[in-house]
């Protein structure tokens, strides 16, 4: 298949990571292509949209034997394992691009290189958890002046670094086309996309109008110790006690249908205090006509339209005093909420998102040589940090990351963009 024909049906899957399969189908149908969309993960209960295959909903139908508790897992795995065989080969029938969000068909991956081998292109699309390291977010965050993300559990064990790099550079060497956030992107080395939130704007009705006094103040945390949430709930306690007049709102787990009243209703969302950028939340809320707070870092961390953003930039050590001050500042307040919807409609609308999608992949152009400290909309993106300043956080663990360095050198971005030649153990 030639680069330059059109893109005419996109298969996507398979992880829904803040319902973007949903939101992407709706899209890429208004932008006039065909769509055939498959989960086998749900990562929210928010979702949006109909899948045609959910795994999630499909198997527990197919499968009835809820009484015995060792055949049924046996069973469950067989009849998903033969349903996903059946939707690839589908795919592959019916399909000319593959939008894969988290994971693929095959578990090692191997049907990248089969499905370019059949002249398919691959948008990758990197949400966050699938390839963020741990040990990498939290040397980079620390360069940047930022609290590491508070990962439940153990986020350094060695199966989650051989799985996330052996994924991650597999779908660099294959794919037409990487989108990802710089928030994620400490282990890439191939220059990406930006990825904004995409957003079904026909969903979301604007109310700007802000309560004078005792304005709501929303915090729906998807993964409480990844937004920060304990932080949240110390500032609203805090500043009760001090008499200052809002209303605290936690939301957990709440339909999306259900959760845009909530959003109508509100007045102010403080969305997440660890991560740099804003998750998906915020940007609907801002799409609502609303107010957001989140971790920005705009004068610290490389990023995109940091100019006309109107998120106003919070962290566990400010949250306090800028919520105070946007609480009691009503005018202030007011200007802001009508701010987020234009931003919104002109960066997150699903359906432009799709085209330029559709643009990029019919019309390939070089990649972009710029440095990642000139970002400009639209632009590819160049991460430097794995290449120039990441610590292997083991010793004698070198050996693994030159592995998968070696297996993207011949690419012909790598020898565009990777300098060669050794950093510590590190070789390139």
């Amino acid at each position: 298949m030639s680069k330059r024909e059109k893109v005419k049906k996109v298969f996507i899957g398979w992880t829904d990571t803040a319902s973007q399969v949903g939101v992407y189908q709706k899209g890429f149908a208004a932008a006039g292509v065909e769509t055939l969309t498959a989960i086998d993960i749900q990562h929210s209960s928010n979702v949006t949209g109909d899948s045609d295959y959910n795994l999630d909903v499909l198997i527990p139908q197919i499968t009835c034997l809820k009484d015995n508790e060792i055949v049924e897992p046996l069973v469950r795995q067989a009849f998903k394992k033969q349903l996903k065989e059946y939707i690839r080969q589908r795919a592959v029938l019916e399909c000319d691009t593959f939008f894969f969000i988290w994971n693929s068909f095959a578990g090692d991956h191997s049907d990248y290189k089969e499905l370019k081998r059949l002249g398919k292109r691959i948008v990758t699309n990197f949400v966050g958890h699938d390839i963020r390291w741990g040990p990498a977010m939290e040397q980079e965050f620390h360069r940047y002046g930022f609290q590491p993300i508070e990962y439940a559990g153990d986020p350094s064990q060695w199966m989650k670094l051989s799985g996330q790099l052996h994924y991650l550079r597999t779908a660099e060497r294959y794919s037409d086309m990487i989108i990802s956030l710089a928030n994620q992107a400490q282990l890439q080395l191939r220059p990406y996309y930006n990825f904004y939130y995409p957003l079904d704007l026909t969903v979301i009705n604007e109310h700007h109008h802000q309560r004078k006094t005792r304005p709501v103040v929303l915090h729906s945390p998807t993964n409480p110790e990844i937004k920060g949430t304990r932080y949240v709930l110390e500032t609203f306690k805090r500043l009760e006690q001090e008499g200052i007049s809002f209303e605290g709102k936690l939301l957990r787990g709440v339909p999306h249908r259900q959760i845009l009243k909530h959003y109508e209703a509100s007045d102010i969302l403080v969305c997440q205090l660890l991560c740099p950028g804003g998750g998906k939340q915020a940007y609907e809320l801002l799409a609502a006509g609303k107010i957001v707070l989140s971790r920005m870092g705009y004068d610290a961390y490389p990023q995109v339209n940091t100019a006309v953003n109107p998120i106003i930039d919070v962290g566990p050590d400010t949250l306090y005093e800028r919520l105070k001050e946007i609480i009691l500042d009503y005018p202030r307040r007011q200007a802001l909420a009508k701010l987020g919807r234009p931003y919104v409609e002109k960066y997150h609308d699903v359906v432009k998102l799709c085209q330029t999608i559709i643009q990029r992949l019919e019309n390939p152009g070089p990649e972009s040589s710029e440095s990642p400290e000139r970002y400009e909309t639209g632009d590819i993106l160049v991460p430097r940090f794995f290449r120039d300043s990441f610590e292997p956080e083991r010793k004698n663990i070198a050996w693994f990351y030159n592995k998968y360095n070696h297996y993207v050198q011949d690419c012909s971005w790598y020898r565009r963009h990777i300098q060669s030649g050794k950093r510590g153990d590190l070789q390139f």
